[in-house]
């Protein structure tokens, strides 16, 4: 029987094991549909039917579904079934190197899920026609979607931020002095190289902080638990709203104050 392939793959991805199982579920459900067991057979009665043994043993071996969870200190652990993929304990989840999921068999309608620590997502569907692996995996791909921005859209790679920050402390910085210079503001020349140095370097260390951030490109989550990237995010835009008002407030105080 010839065999139809899809591939997916994301470098980023962040989720929880709960999404993990559930996707493979999904995956496990419809393989399970695809080769059921023959009808009122039973291998161990009297008798033997050769071609409803073979449907038999095809089955069980499209229903076949492992789990291997690798860790950083070199323990692995193995289930055979998912029931016990989302109860591991929250404080274990940073120990955890690659997670491979496989359901179905060799020559038979399958799907394989693999999460690698530095290496995102890959989704491998193989089945018997073109719909079905067209079908499962978009499926998969909504139910593994990661819920939070990973990265910024430029940020991919960390090399990215390097060269944003760097173009921009000196843009940041020379633009800032010129308008201290020819505005209206009342400064000596050492008060707008501190102000210009202060402000560069804060957009320096704001665009360190989220490259430092987006370069981490596989989270196994805790249930309520938010990718790096997002906390970062987060914290970056808080502190630039508050120098941001803050500048604002001291100007509006030197100005009424005349």
């Amino acid at each position: 029987m010839s065999q139809e392939e899809a591939y997916w793959e994301l470098s980023h991805w962040a989720g929880t094991l709960t999404q993990l199982a559930e996707a493979a579920r999904i995956a496990e459900q419809e393989v399970q549909a695809l080769v059921p067991f023959p009808k009122d057979y039973d291998p161990d009665a009297p008798g033997y039917d050769e071609e409803r043994h073979g449907e038999y043993l095809r089955a069980r071996t499209a229903h076949e579904v492992s789990v291997t969870i690798n860790e950083s200190d070199g323990y692995a652990s193995h289930l055979d079934g998912l029931d016990g993929l989302a109860t591991r304990p929250d404080h274990t989840l940073a120990r955890i190197e690659s997670i491979v999921i496989k359901t179905g068999g060799r020559g038979l309608p399958s799907a394989e899920i693999r999460l690698r620590r530095n290496g995102g997502l890959l989704i491998e569907i193989n089945g018997p026609d073109r719909n079905w692996v067209a079908g499962l995996r978009h499926q998969l791909e909504v139910a593994l979607k990661p819920k939070y921005r990973l990265h910024a859209p430029f940020g991919s790679e960390p090399l990215n931020f390097f060269i944003i920050g760097m173009v921009g402390f000196f843009v940041v910085f020379l633009g800032l002095d010129l308008a201290l210079h020819y505005g209206s503001i009342d400064t000596t020349e050492s008060e707008r190289v501190i102000i210009s140095l202060g402000a560069a370097v804060l957009w320096a260390l704001a665009c360190g902080a989220l490259g430092w951030a987006s370069a981490k490109r596989t989270e196994v989550l805790s249930d309520d638990g938010v990718p790096r990237y997002e906390k970062w995010r987060r914290r970056v835009l808080g502190w630039a709203g508050a120098v941001i008002l803050g500048i604002v407030g001291t100007a509006i105080y030197s100005f009424a104050s005349g």
